[in-house]
């Protein structure tokens, strides 16, 4: 049972960095201008709630730091509110 519980961690370890490398991956490989257009249409979700928008900054800081960073920008939202 212990063996299971282990792989079964393990296999949610390897879906969760799969899950986060892939929009990492992207960002890192869009132009300037594709990184704007997401900076535009990201600010349209400034509509959204406060707790929403951040939750969203944290899914994208664990995918990468610097797309967190640029999404929180985006949205007027500042670094220090997520890291103490």
């Amino acid at each position: 049972m212990k063996n299971k519980l282990v792989t079964e961690t393990h296999n949610e370890q390897q879906i969760n960095d799969a899950f986060y490398s892939k929009p990492s991956d992207l960002f890192a490989s869009m132009s300037e201008q594709q990184k704007n257009d997401v900076l535009n249409k990201e600010k349209c979700a400034g509509g959204a709630s406060i707790e929403t928008q951040k939750e969203h900054i944290k899914s994208c800081l664990k995918a990468d730091s610097g797309y967190g960073a640029f999404i929180a920008y985006a949205l007027g939202i500042p670094l220090t509110d997520f890291y103490a």
